[in-house]
């Protein structure tokens, strides 16, 4: 008997030994930690029970501090990051004096900053009032990041960074130069489904985003609204390679580029630019932007392009999801709600993409394109076959699916089954829909 319970206790042993000597980030024994209004934040992360995998946990209220990770791959977090109302109240104050939350230790993916108010935040020098990445590859999601200065980066600074930046709210951020929400330097962020609104730029460029010539920025399904340069690049100053897509750019200003400024190697595909001042683009090469709605009707044609109202349901309330008459998530009533109009937008994206509601055959333009919001299509108002997207598939639409064959690009409209190849098989789909035309005002 004895024999057998020095045997447990010894197997126990090293069991424990092999997890001690496990990656960190993979131990089992990750622990939560909780942090209230009467203590520190910085003092739990320095902590050195505090490691790699674990979480901490900050309960609502103002916490006048300016934070580092201090090269530590752990969750930090509010008590519930998807309730704005926790988020609202759960503010990490830099008090003027720094920036608020700093990542600069090698950091990389599982290092989470999430559902914090982020403000009052003004570095003596560079940038990042808000959020100051260096070196880094932090996941920045679900926060309110608001009322930030800086030399660059108001609200977020990226240099030679690779954050995930996701779901945040980046509001009213002012530095003296570029980058009015985030600013980045040879980096290689995802900007993915922000709203990024009112920054401006004191004198630089990018009221919203600015990316630099070595940057290459993935920006994708961002509400980019109301922001305001300086100099040039309302919306996005982006002169680097890389994808701008599916996003809803409205109402920015700026000297030139009212939306986007950007570079022959910027590339528009599926967003929405519309009545920003005093142009949607500025400096791009046009054979760079396809199957985008913009306020230019000169800037439509062949290359998918149009130019048309987009039908917002309510612009006055921020609300930017596509009347239709098929169904609009409504997200004040958490319901589907049926219009009398229907966007030009809906379904008009990229034939060769995979749309989020197959029903609806294509995706639509704009920031909700291929999400579980996307807006509905009417019966009968889909044309895979229509290419150049003036509602007939013609002639027009063959001689761009022949010219897209040659382009080397991924979901090529051409590639109408989305197999990844551009064969007969997507030849035949479009000779389905030969001739058959949409009607332009389908009425209630």
């Amino acid at each position: 008997m004895q024999n057998s319970t020095t045997a447990v206790w010894t197997a126990r042993v090293l069991a424990w030994v092999v997890l001690a000597l496990c990656d960190p980030a993979e131990r089992v024994w990750a622990t939560t930690y909780y942090v209230n209004p009467e203590e520190s934040i910085q003092a739990k992360i320095d902590d050195p029970i505090v490691e790699d995998g674990d979480e901490i946990i900050v309960a609502p209220g103002r916490y006048i501090e300016n934070l580092s990770y201090k090269g530590k791959n752990i969750t930090l977090r509010s008590t519930n990051p998807k309730d704005p109302n926790i988020v609202a109240t759960t503010i990490i104050d830099g008090g003027l004096a720094n920036s608020v939350v700093t990542f600069n230790n090698g950091e990389d993916a599982n290092a989470v900053l999430s559902g914090f108010t982020i403000t009052q935040g003004w570095p003596p020098f560079e940038g990042g009032g808000g959020i100051y990445c260096e070196e880094s590859s932090p996941t920045i999601s679900h926060n309110i990041i608001t009322e930030n200065y800086a030399i660059e980066g108001a609200g977020i600074a990226c240099y030679r960074a690779n954050p995930l930046i996701i779901n945040n709210t980046i509001l009213q951020n002012v530095p003296d130069c570029d980058g009015g929400a985030i600013f980045c330097y040879n980096s290689k962020a995802q900007i993915l489904y922000n709203l990024i609104k009112r920054n401006s730029t004191v004198n630089g460029e990018g009221g919203g985003i600015y990316g630099n010539s070595i940057s290459s920025l993935a920006i994708r399904g961002n509400l980019i609204i109301d922001n305001s340069a300086e100099a040039d690049g309302g919306g996005i100053h982006y002169i680097g390679g890389g994808l701008v897509k599916g996003n809803t750019i409205v109402n920015n200003s700026a000297r030139n580029g009212g939306g986007i400024l950007g570079s022959e190697y910027t590339q528009l595909l599926n967003n929405i630019l519309w009545k920003n001042e005093p142009n949607d683009t500025g400096g791009i090469s046009a054979i760079k932007i396809w199957y985008n709605l913009l306020t230019d009707p000169n800037q439509a044609g062949f290359q998918g392009n149009i130019s048309s109202d987009p039908l917002f349901a309510d612009t006055t309330n921020g609300d930017y999801h596509l009347k239709s008459q098929a169904g609009r998530w409504d997200p004040n009533i958490m319901e589907w709600t049926i219009d009398d109009v229907t966007s030009p937008c809906i379904a008009a994206g990229n034939p060769g993409e995979e749309p989020n509601d197959p029903t609806n055959i294509r995706i639509e333009m704009g920031a909700y394109g291929g999400t579980k919001e996307e807006s509905k299509a009417p019966s009968g108002w889909v044309l895979l076959g229509d290419l150049t997207n003036d509602w007939i598939v013609d002639l027009q639409d063959f001689a761009a699916q022949q010219a897209w064959q040659i382009r080397e690009t991924d979901e090529q409209p051409c590639d109408l089954n989305r197999d990844g190849l551009s064969d007969l098989r997507d030849l035949e789909l479009l000779a389905l829909d030969w001739l058959t035309q949409r009607d332009l005002d389908p009425g209630p």
